[in-house]
């Protein structure tokens, strides 16, 4: 059974959600956190409040007393409310330093494995399943594991279709606010992860990380069929579907099967006619963004596939195969022509 006395555990759905590599993107539960100081300043405010309402009143109601008595009741009274003050201002000060030393320095619970810290033990307990690799918490339809109650809870959204978060400027759904707060970029144009080799950047952290792999060379996947290397998982999983002969999309028109959605998106444009690439110099659209880049070399002259024999430039490497040919007919006519010489027929 899921165990739900470790809920406190959970990150809250305001959080990011987890990255692909959890050792080097661990949690962090410093947001929107009210410590117990804080509630017990808030309190001791509200009290004195309270007091003070109280004593109002009593004076009221003691109005019809002999001066005397009035007087000796009211010193003690304030006497006592500027006690209370007092102690109010020194808790609510002593409150405040505590508090910002917590945000501040005061993790005093650290992780044995990589030294970092944290506030709270519960912290501390959940970061630790990173390294010993607990995943205590099940989903009932597919008996997924995962570490913490609140990464379950994202997930069963997956089953039950859930999108809470919806984005005011296009209406879109999501089931993640992190999801959500990504797309959000979409409109504003933000780009907040930056690449510090050549000052690209992207609106998600992910793709920053996929792109960084073209400047160190890595390429971490390996196909365990032919040796080949990739930088991405995914793309390890696609190229697998080569030798598997496996081809999971399927069209819904003509039940033509695909390896990639990115080819099953391309076929469907044949059965809709969409051409959504448009040149800006002479208005003709495609169906495709490769065939746009063909047909602006038209206005830019660029010629960018060499023949290696003769070194003649072509607009397109379709152009450049059947060029080739015509060296292929030439070499091997001199083969023939040579061989002839050799052996003539008569002879």
């Amino acid at each position: 059974p899921i165990k739900e006395e470790n809920e406190e555990l959970s990150i809250s759905q305001d959080e990011e959600q987890f990255e692909t590599d959890p050792l080097m993107d661990s949690l962090t539960y410093d947001e929107n956190e009210l410590s117990e100081e804080e509630l017990n300043s808030q309190q001791s405010f509200s009290d004195s409040q309270d007091e003070e309402g109280n004593q109002h009143e009593s004076r009221s109601a003691t109005d019809g007393e002999t001066d005397p008595q009035k007087k000796a009741k009211q010193t003690q009274k304030e006497s006592k409310l500027s006690r209370g003050r007092a102690g109010q201002s020194s808790s609510s000060s002593c409150n405040t330093s505590a508090h910002l030393t917590s945000n501040s320095v005061d993790k005093p619970f650290t992780c044995e494995e990589c030294c970092k810290s944290f506030r709270r033990l519960c912290h501390l307990q959940t970061h630790r399943r990173i390294h010993t690799g607990e995943k205590p918490f099940f989903c009932k339809e597919c008996f997924k594991c995962f570490r913490d109650s609140s990464t379950l809870r994202r997930h069963m959204r997956t089953h039950t279709g859930e999108r809470p978060f919806f984005c005011l400027q296009c209406h879109q759904s999501f089931s993640q606010i992190s999801i959500l707060r990504t797309h959000v970029r979409t409109h504003t144009g933000e780009k907040p992860f930056a690449c510090q080799e050549c000052d690209k950047s992207f609106n998600e952290k992910s793709s920053l990380r996929k792109h960084m792999t073209t400047h160190t060379g890595e390429k971490p996947f390996a196909c365990q069929d032919c040796d080949q290397r990739f930088s991405r998982k995914s793309v390890l999983r696609t190229h697998m579907r080569i030798h598997t002969g496996e081809k999971p999309f399927a069209c819904k028109e003509c039940n033509k099967l695909f390896r990639e959605t990115s080819y099953l998106r391309k076929h469907m444009r044949t059965h809709t006619g969409e051409k959504p690439f448009a040149c800006q110099d002479c208005d003709q659209r495609f169906s495709r963004r490769s065939v746009l880049k063909a047909h602006m070399r038209i206005h830019t002259g660029e010629k960018p596939f060499a023949c290696k024999e003769c070194h003649k430039l072509f607009r397109e490497r379709s152009s450049l195969r059947k060029h080739m040919m015509t060296h292929m007919k030439r070499k091997h006519l001199q083969s023939f022509v040579e061989k002839e010489k050799i052996h003539p027929k008569g002879s």
